[in-house]
């Protein structure tokens, strides 16, 4: 039978991300001991990282945000691109929030039993949502701005490159 030792002192996930932020030097706010969000500079535009710790569920909830903004008659297809990238993808997903008509990506760690969340995976989660973000980013503004189709649009995002010219 698995004993569930309720009496683990984590230390707070959110000192371990702010520490990982000011490494970087990148500008943040925080706005409580459970709540940090951070402006991080990608290729395409400024992403907005959010992170909150939940000790209830003893979960570091994650969200970032880009600039784009969905106008309405373009929700169908965005949403129709976003089901196809996150079929795709291994850590996190996109979703839209539909209140700001914005993408967001999120992902969600589950801490249970864990007393120290370490440096290396704070790096891992902003690093796996910038990797995210800046391969669809164009699949997001190719069908936003270019009547691409959402599928030809994730093709044409998710091609690799090899080698150089």
């Amino acid at each position: 039978m698995l004993n569930h030792n309720r009496e683990i002192v984590h230390s707070n996930p959110i000192n371990i991300v702010e520490k990982v932020i000011e490494a970087y030097g990148w500008q943040f706010d925080r706005y409580n001991v459970q709540e940090i969000a951070a402006q991080i500079r990608g290729q395409w535009c400024q992403y907005k990282m959010h992170f909150v710790w939940d000790q209830e569920l003893e979960a570091l909830i994650f969200s970032s945000f880009s600039d784009l903004c969905i106008p309405d008659y373009k929700y169908p297809e965005v949403i129709e691109l976003v089901s196809i990238i996150n079929h795709k993808l291994w850590l996190g997903h996109f979703a839209l929030n539909k209140d700001l008509l914005v993408p967001v990506f999120r992902h969600t760690i589950l801490l249970k039993g864990v007393k120290n969340m370490g440096v290396e995976l704070c790096q891992d989660l902003i690093d796996t949502a910038l990797i995210e973000w800046e391969r669809f980013y164009p699949a997001l503004q190719y069908v936003l701005w270019s009547d691409q189709k959402p599928y030809d649009a994730y093709t044409m995002a998710a091609f690799d490159v090899v080698g150089s010219a």
